[in-house]
C-alpha cells in the first residue's frame, strides 16, 4: 500500500528547465532529511554526490533528534518528471513531510499541479485547503487500522534507515492501543527498531542461481569472516527484489568466506544446517526476522559444521596449504 504523488516539469519556449539536486532536495524540508539508495534487501546506502540520478533516492532522517518512520521514496526522469511514494501505513510526521516535499518540489520546477493518486490537485489548493493532507491522514491512519485489525502478525515494514520486523510483543502494542495513542505508538515503536549506522553492517541478501543441470532455482546467502551482519533467521526473498512470478527457491545455502584464504573447493552448507547453529544461541536478536554476529573462522566452521564431509575436506585442503607455507592467494588464481 502506498501514496504515489507525480508532478511534471512543464517545458515553455525561451524557458530553461530548472535542473534539481540533492541538495534542493533537502532544503525543501529544510535539511530534516538526508537521502540515499535502498540496496536489494532496502537498506538505505548513504549517497555522497549531488547530482540527481534515475535511480530511487530515499528519505532518511539527518539526525538522532528526528524519529526514522518509514520514509519516502523519489525518482527523477530527466528532471522532467518526478514520481514520488509514501509506503503506507506511515506515520503522520512521514505524510506531513512527503506532501510538503512534494509541494516544494512542484513549485521549484514550476508545476502548477500535482497527481495525487492519479487524482489531479492545483497547487494552490494544496498550499491554501488543509482538507487535502487531512484526507491522506485519515486514510493513512484507516490502512492501519485494517492491518492491525486483520492480521495477528505485523510482516515487514520498509523504513527511513532498513525494513523492520516487528515482535509479536510490540505488535500487539499497536494493534491494542486506542485511537487517540495509534499514530503516536506507531511512530515510537518504528524509531525504536531502526538502527542509524546500519552502514557498518552487512545486511545478508542472498543472490539467486539456476543450475545448468538440474534446473533448480538456488538462493545463495554469503557469510563473511569477522563482519558483524544482519542474518536471517530463515532465507527468504528480499522486498526490493521481483523474481518472475510462481518462481519457486528449490534450495537454499549459505557461502562462507574466510579472510584472506581460500579453500580448493567453495565453503557451502545448506541454509537448514546453517539455521540449526545461528538459532542455538550464538547470536543475538535484531528483529524478529534476524539475528546479529560475526561471520566465521576456520575453527568455528569446522566446530559447527566439521560434521558435514565437503566442509570437513574444504577446511582440510586449506589447512593443508597453510601449513606447506604456500600464499594460497597465488595458488588459487
Amino acid at each position: 500500500m502506498s501514496v504515489t504523488i507525480k508532478i511534471k516539469q512543464i517545458k515553455k519556449m525561451f524557458r530553461e528547465m530548472r535542473k534539481v539536486r540533492i541538495r534542493d532536495y533537502e532544503i525543501f524540508l529544510n535539511n530534516k532529511y538526508k537521502f540515499g539508495n535502498p540496496d536489494n534487501s532496502f537498506v538505505v546506502r548513504k549517497y555522497y554526490d549531488d547530482v540527481v540520478r534515475t535511480d530511487m533516492f530515499w528519505a532518511y532522517p539527518k539526525d538522532d533528534n528526528i524519529f526514522a518512520g518509514r520514509g519516502f521514496g523519489v525518482t527523477a526522469n530527466d528532471h522532467f518528471k518526478y514520481e514520488l511514494i509514501l509506503p503506507t501505513p506511515a506515520t503522520t510526521d512521514d505524510v506531513e513531510d512527503f506532501i510538503k516535499f512534494a509541494y516544494e518540489l512542484a513549485k521549484y520546477v514550476r508545476a502548477t499541479e500535482i497527481e495525487i493518486d492519479g487524482q489531479f490537485v492545483n497547487l494552490k489548493d494544496l498550499e491554501t485547503k488543509r482538507d487535502i493532507v487531512d484526507q491522506i491522514q485519515k486514510l493513512n491512519k484507516d490502512q492501519l487500522k485494517n492491518l492491525t485489525s486483520n492480521y495477528k502478525r505485523s510482516g515487514v515494514f520498509t523504513g527511513s534507515f532498513h525494513p523492520i520486523w516487528l515482535y509479536r510483543d510490540d505488535y500487539n502494542k499497536i494493534k491494542n492501543s486506542d485511537d487517540s495513542n495509534l499514530m503516536n505508538i506507531f511512530a515510537e515503536t518504528l524509531n525504536k527498531f531502526q538502527k542509524r549506522d546500519i552502514d557498518k553492517y552487512t545486511y545478508m541478501e542472498p543472490l539467486f542461481y539456476q543450475n545448468r543441470e538440474s534446473q533448480k532455482i538456488q538462493g545463495v546467502y554469503a557469510f563473511e569472516e569477522g563482519k558483524t551482519s544482519i542474518i536471517p533467521k530463515e532465507p527468504y526473498v528480499p522486498v526490493n527484489i521481483s523474481l518472475r512470478a510462481n518462481t519457486k527457491i528449490d534450495e537454499w545455502m549459505v557461502a562462507f568466506n574466510i579472510r584472506e584464504r581460500r579453500a580448493k573447493r567453495g565453503l557451502v552448507v545448506p541454509y537448514y544446517e546453517f539455521e540449526k547453529v545461528i538459532s542455538s544461541g550464538i547470536f543475538e536478536d535484531f528483529d524478529n526476522m534476524h539475528f546479529i554476529g560475526k561471520g566465521f573462522n576456520k575453527d568455528q566452521l569446522r566446530e559447527y559444521f566439521g560434521h558435514i564431509d565437503s566442509v570437513r575436506e574444504s577446511l582440510d585442503s586449506l589447512e593443508t596449504l597453510e601449513d606447506l607455507g604456500l600464499n594460497i592467494e597465488e595458488v588459487n588464481k
